[in-house]
């Protein structure tokens, strides 16, 4: 539940940012066409915006197919963790009338309860950081990146405010009807200059420490302790408990490291001035792009680099450990 509840708090977050947006009425006067039934082919052009209302509707259609992925799993753990917890008794007397080893038969049933909880943590967590947050975090960055236009537009072009408003409303639409994806499917929005890059990548370093880093290490921490009990009840060795634990720590630190590293030192592409009218920037298709390479926030690369040797330290001992158990 928490992990939906991010989710749509970052969604919110994108639906509050845009608006001024959202209630400003379209600027073309053509009657407005209802978006299609399938939304990931939604395809607006400069004649036709958004209708009055499209983006909270849209945004409320979001708020279901985000639970559709992320419910199930919230009630697989709600369900099938108090169970296999409350047949504990069950479950370790049935292991020992088996003939399992006493040490053994004790990690084995652990080791129904973490497993339970890690499949519940994988599918809330996975389906988050693969398919709900990427969306509402694009979203967010379009609705930014739209507001930024408009008020850079209503400074130097004041007579152009009301297409910008529009252009800012479609683009902010098109973004929300995205189906869900994969973050390598969901790109920084595009920016047409330097302030709006640094906003983009301040939403992106945000949204990696906010929720990807810590969402990758509890998922870490389910995966760890599961690892532990798994390990131990087949080998009956804490040795190699100890070892398989610490190996999924380390690669829950080492994932949540690199969400960070790349949120810092992604390219953030800046389109060409020539690009930046007649067409929505989220409808252009084949346009050229100059990748310029955004600096990263002070600190950052100070805090990945010592984040990166906390890790490499955490990998070593803990092979040094199963090492020594080996030899032993």
């Amino acid at each position: 539940m928490r992990e939906l509840v991010r989710s749509s708090v970052t969604t919110s977050i994108a639906m509050a940012a845009a608006g001024a947006v959202a209630v400003t009425p379209a600027v073309i006067t053509a009657a407005p066409q209802a978006p299609p039934a399938v939304m990931a082919n939604v395809h607006l052009t400069a004649a036709s915006s958004p209708p009055p209302g499209a983006l909270v509707e849209q945004f409320l259609v979001n708020q279901i197919d985000n639970c559709s992925k992320i419910c199930p799993f919230i009630l697989q753990g709600a369900v099938q963790v108090p169970v296999t917890f409350a047949i504990i008794p069950i479950t370790f007397a049935q292991e020992l009338a088996s003939g399992t080893p006493l040490l053994r038969a004790i990690a084995s049933t652990d080791a129904t309860v973490s497993g339970a909880a890690k499949n519940a943590i994988d599918g809330i967590i996975n389906n988050d950081l693969g398919l709900v947050l990427p969306r509402a975090q694009h979203a967010l960055e379009v609705a930014v990146v739209g507001l930024i236009d408009v008020g850079t537009t209503a400074v130097t072009r004041p007579a152009n405010i009301l297409p910008a408003l529009d252009t800012a409303r479609t683009d902010f639409f098109v973004a929300l009807t995205q189906p869900l994806g994969s973050p390598g499917s969901m790109p920084p929005a595009v920016v047409h200059n330097q302030l709006e890059a640094a906003a983009v990548r301040t939403i992106e370093v945000a949204s990696a420490i906010t929720f990807q880093a810590p969402e990758r290490l509890l998922q870490g921490a389910g995966e760890t302790a599961d690892a532990f009990f798994r390990t131990v009840g087949q080998t009956g060795d804490i040795g190699a408990g100890v070892g398989a634990a610490g190996g999924a720590a380390a690669k829950a630190i080492n994932d949540s490291v690199a969400f960070v590293r790349h949120a810092a030192t992604e390219k953030i592409p800046i389109q060409s001035a020539a690009l930046q009218t007649k067409t929505p920037k989220a409808l252009t298709s084949g346009t050229t792009h100059t990748v310029v390479k955004t600096k990263p926030f002070k600190g950052v690369r100070k805090l990945d680099h010592a984040l990166h040797k906390a890790f490499q330290t955490l990998n070593k001992a803990t092979h040094h450990h199963a090492e020594k158990k080996s030899a032993k």
